[in-house]
């Protein structure tokens, strides 16, 4: 033995140290992966060194969880109220929701579908539970927080969720802010300039989630004590806008008209924020429309809104228009701007790249603005929309020529373009060039994560490069895509690094919602099915997922409980899944009577009469649960599987005198019971008299069992006797199972020979038959005997 082992395995003896090996397996991956987050629990020695030289470095130990303020004790709150316990203290919620609310503002963080879910919860709570004398528990200030927090909530988020907590919101610091005026005391409010005031921000929120009628309604309510009452034009353009962005063209001409009749004006620079609105996110068809009624109006359109006309010719494809848009830009003395587009306009036109270096030298002549990097950007953004990574290159190689610096955005672009074609490492190659300039925050951040995601797809994945991708995402305190946290958790699990991946799940999957986190959470599911993993692997994975994502279904987790009872073999941690969903808090994510009848018919297959007891303790206490027949099936199978023939026949006495009887499947489980029990054979006779009393239609599977019983208690010929009467007792001729039964359940070697020689004589086509089917270990024919409940 070497040495350095051997003085190893003495200071772990010395220090009360139990041994181990990185390779070992058995219920230790169980006790690990279950105790991840608490120390060890083994004796320590204290010790120490000289001056602490050489001291070891304190275990690492996982992060906390990267949950926002304020969302624990409203989760906790909303669990109180489903389950109609005693909520929390009002002043708790309060705290809570100001917690919350206060650090999405400072961070600019959005808020996600169940965050929103929670404080709607919790607001809700706060609204119903306030007297007349009580405060609220929020100032205005304070709700004027949460109102601009609202503003930036999600996109996934559901719209519906997130008006309705701006209603409660915004009607709450109404009245808060009437109550203060009201006061003989008080002070007047203070001037608030109208696109930050609490009514605009609403209305932001409603634009954003698709509410332009409720905003049409505020404006005409707005003009009901006269014109000088009316709203300020910012809120009529944003309302403009919601419906442009709704495509409620109807509704816009209805507003147009309301504004006209009260003679609120929308002047050439409203018209043109609307056609750059249209630009964005509207048809380019109602596009032309708004272009057409914008020039018929006021005959041309501005030198500001000319490029915007010929972006979107550029990307539709519109000649015509964009020709004479680009010939009127430049019959006068065009910006800067105009003049990136119209080369853009030169190259989509088919244009060289030599044609565009002339013109640039015209461009520069006419007294224009040097082109710079984002001249380049324009022209290699059109090159990668044509699929022309060579026109794109072209257009690099003329700033190098023109001495024209490129910024971080070019390689992006670059980047970006290697992505969508599968070159991971052309895209690796263009991010190390884009990091040597500064680049505009957030731009980089969807590139990164996908260049990540590529990295970890790759058939050999590098740990050096994914890593530093992923410090450089860090640095940058940027927002992990679900995709990518997803991806990073297996690609640490596959490397044995469970610490990293609960780093990387606790530190991100919070900051999701429920549609984000069900990628992470399918990708630890795919990953404890993916049988090339080992035990302890697989245990690792269920455990960060029963930790972080507790709102796992049941019919996942059953899943992930057969998966350790049928392919791990590993009964005990099938149990384990089980007793998790039994301990769950809300009644829905607690196991029904499925769900134990699969938990025992696992049991049944991987036997284990402690994993047995405590599974039949736990069903025992659970009130929700009403015994059937099925369910009895399942414990029949289960004791039987474990050796107890005696309880097995003890839940086979129930179900003969229940309400509901035995099935096909409780007779067939009996009879088995009866093959592998001493007597049986006596019980099996009783059994099979009570049929042909109650004239029971038997089928051939459960007259194959009652062979079974009659072989498996030495009763060869007897159960020969049987199989030649069974045309005449069910008129079914005996097939392979039948025979297959009587060798099978046969127990002794010469009653095994004695059964094959009478096969032989009499069915000699079946013995072939059984022949080819093979033998397992303990020289059975490979027949499906298998029991269900």
């Amino acid at each position: 033995m070497p040495s350095h082992l051997t003085r190893r395995v003495f200071q772990q003896i010395l220090r009360g140290q139990p041994l181990t090996h990185s390779r070992s397996t058995g219920r230790s991956a169980i006790r690990r992966g279950c105790e991840f987050h608490k120390a060890g629990l083994g004796p320590r020695i204290p010790s120490r060194s000289f001056l602490w030289f050489g001291s070891k470095n304190p275990a690492r130990k996982p992060k906390d969880p990267g949950i926002d303020p304020g969302v624990a004790e409203l989760k906790t709150l909303n669990d109180f109220l489903e389950q109609k316990e005693r909520p929390i203290p009002r002043n708790k919620v309060a705290e809570a929701l100001n917690a919350f609310f206060s650090f999405k503002l400072k961070n600019q963080k959005s808020i996600v579908d169940v965050q929103l879910q929670y404080a709607l919860v919790g607001f809700k709570h706060l609204v119903e539970t306030a007297g007349e004398t009580d405060a609220f528990g929020m100032t205005s200030s304070q709700l004027w927080g949460a109102l601009k927090a609202l503003s930036v909530a999600d996109k996934g988020a559901p719209p519906q969720t997130i008006v309705t907590l701006a209603d409660l919101v915004y009607g709450q610091l109404e009245q808060q802010q009437q109550c203060e005026v009201d006061k003989p005391d008080s002070e007047p409010p203070t001037e608030i300039s109208s696109d930050h005031s609490p009514l605009y921000v609403y209305m932001v929120i409603l634009a954003r989630c698709g509410k332009g009628q409720k905003m049409k309604g505020i404006l005409e309510q707005s003009l009901q004590s006269g014109r000088s009452s009316a709203l300020p034009p910012p809120y009529w353009h944003l309302t403009l806008k919601a419906f442009i962005r709704e495509a409620q063209q109807e509704e816009l001409s209805s507003l147009l008209a309301l504004m006209d009749s009260n003679s609120i004006e929308l002047d050439k620079q409203g018209h043109e924020a609307l056609l750059a609105e249209y630009a964005q996110c509207g048809s380019y068809d109602a596009f032309k429309k708004w272009y057409k009624a914008l020039v018929n109006r006021f005959g041309q359109v501005g030198a500001e809104a000319q490029p915007t006309v010929v972006e979107m010719c550029i990307q539709h494809k519109d000649y015509e228009l964009g020709q004479s848009m680009v010939n009127e830009i430049l019959s006068g003395k065009p910006s800067k701007r105009a003049w990136d587009v119209v080369l853009k306009w030169a190259a989509l036109k088919g244009q060289s790249v030599e044609d565009i270096d002339r013109m640039i030298g015209v461009m520069i002549n006419s007294g224009a603005k040097q082109p710079n990097a984002r001249t380049i950007n324009g022209l290699v953004e059109l090159a990668y929309s044509m699929s022309s990574p060579a026109l794109a290159e072209g257009f690099m190689i003329l700033a190098a020529r023109r001495r024209i610096t490129l910024d971080g955005k070019t390689y992006m672009m670059q980047m970006a373009h290697c992505l969508s074609t599968g070159d991971v490492p052309g895209a690796e190659n263009a991010f190390m060039q884009a990091q040597q300039y500064e680049l505009p925050r957030g731009e980089e951040v969807g590139l990164l994560n996908e260049l990540i995601q590529g990295l970890c797809k790759s058939t050999a994945p590098n740990h050096t490069k994914i890593m530093e991708c992923v410090e450089s995402l860090m640095e940058r305190k940027a927002q992990f895509a679900p995709e990518t946290v997803a991806l990073l958790t297996r690609f640490h699990l596959q490397r044995g690094e469970l610490l990293d991946a609960i780093d990387i799940v606790q530190t991100h999957a919070h900051q999701f919602g429920l549609r984000e986190r069900s990628s992470i959470q399918t990708q630890l599911v795919d990953f404890i099915k993916d049988g090339r993993h080992s035990v302890d692997s697989a245990w690792d994975a269920y455990t960060l997922l029963r930790e972080v994502f507790p709102e796992t279904d049941v019919e996942t987790r059953t899943m992930l409980m057969e998966e350790f009872f049928f392919s791990r073999k590993r009964c005990d941690m099938g149990v384990h899944v089980f007793g998790h969903m039994r301990q769950a808090s809300l009644q829905e994510n607690r196991p029904s009577i499925e769900t134990y009848v699969r938990c025992l018919e696992g049991i049944a297959r991987v036997p284990d009469m402690e994993s047995l007891e405590l599974v039949h303790n736990m069903l025992k206490l659970d009130a929700m649960v009403e015994f059937d027949t099925r369910l009895r099936n399942a414990l029949m199978l289960a004791f039987l599987a474990s050796g107890s023939t005696a309880r097995c026949f003890q839940y086979w006495d129930d179900i003969v005198y229940s309400p509901e009887g035995p099935t096909y499947n409780s007779i067939c489980i009996a009879f088995r019971a009866c093959e592998m029990s001493a007597f049986g054979d006596e019980r099996a006779a009783s059994i099979w008299e009570r049929l042909e009393r109650f004239e029971v239609e038997t089928t051939p599977k459960i007259y194959a069992a009652y062979v079974g019983a009659l072989a498996g208690q030495g009763m060869l010929n007897e159960a020969i006797e049987a199989i030649q009467n069974m045309e005449r007792a069910i008129s079914c001729t005996p097939d392979i199972l039948t025979f297959g039964t009587l060798y099978n359940a046969s127990k002794q070697e010469a009653k095994r020979t004695d059964a094959e020689n009478w096969i032989k004589v009499t069915n000699p086509r079946v013995w072939t038959e059984l022949e080819g089917l093979g033998k397992d270990d303990f020289g059975r024919f490979r027949i499906n005997r298998r029991l269900s409940a």
